[in-house]
């Protein structure tokens, strides 16, 4: 057969029509995983450290780095959400990261979680009271990277911001704010990220600083591009509104912020 042979459809091969599920995954729930940027951490163990050294910035579940240290790179943000979320302490063996979590904003969950006082939000682990659970605020991006993406190309990927990240997460928030006067369209707007190290006296750790860009314009230039990317947006709010959204906060791994 010839290349132009191996791609046409045949004829019983009707399409699917709108609303329709695919015949075969008919049980297909709809949720969405996107892929999950991770920091590694210095108490990063296997499989993240090694091969991955502290400060690296890598996506999983491939387990594949985008940049080193301090290294930049840029990205689009598509959409954006708020989930909170019950954390378990990482020193309780045998629990999940994440005790429970939901989307509603009005929740009792929600409503603890948007305390900034760390010690308001904490309350005793029920497996082991010598230890305390957490209240958290997520703010979660989905971004599209425009380089270092050689794994997953124009595919988005989950950033959240949260505990000492939190205020970086608002940061991002701001500079989008700060163009509404020029550019309607979050999706329209580009950025520089970079992994930096942070401390206080209970240790170090690596956070995600992002800015605007100097090496790239901070706008979307082509239009085609530009279209892409509303699309996106577009399929994701739906699946957001359909609570569809998911996020593998597992790939960070308990371990993470003091």
């Amino acid at each position: 057969m010839t290349d132009k042979e191996l791609t046409v459809i045949p004829e019983y091969l009707t399409p699917t029509a709108p609303g329709q599920k695919i015949e075969g995954l008919d049980l297909d729930d709809g949720r969405v995983l996107p892929n999950f940027l991770k920091v590694v951490q210095p108490s990063s163990r296997d499989p993240y450290k090694p091969p991955h050294k502290e400060g690296d910035l890598i996506i999983t579940p491939q387990n594949q780095k985008i940049v080193s240290l301090e290294e930049s790179f840029h990205f689009v943000p598509i959409f954006f959400w708020y989930e909170y979320t019950i954390q378990n302490p990482i020193q309780v063996k045998g629990l999940d990261f994440i005790r429970e979590k939901t989307l509603d904003p009005n929740s009792a969950i929600a409503m603890k979680a948007k305390n900034q006082n760390p010690k308001a939000r904490a309350f005793p682990c029920p497996e082991n009271g010598d230890y305390n659970c957490s209240y958290v605020e997520h703010m979660n991006f989905l971004w599209v990277l425009l380089d270092h993406n050689e794994t997953i190309g124009i595919s988005p990927v989950v950033m959240s911001f949260f505990n000492t990240g939190w205020k970086n997460g608002m940061t991002l928030k701001e500079l989008i704010k700060a163009r509404s006067s020029q550019c309607q369209y979050m999706y329209g707007c580009q950025f520089r990220g970079f992994t930096a190290r942070k401390s206080n006296d209970q240790g170090s750790w690596y956070l995600v600083n992002v800015m605007n860009p100097a090496e790239v314009s901070p706008f979307v230039q082509e239009k085609q591009r530009f279209e892409v990317y509303r699309e996106l947006y577009q399929g994701f709010k739906k699946s957001h509104e359909q609570m569809e959204l998911d996020v593998d906060y597992a790939g960070k791994v308990k371990e993470e912020e003091f």
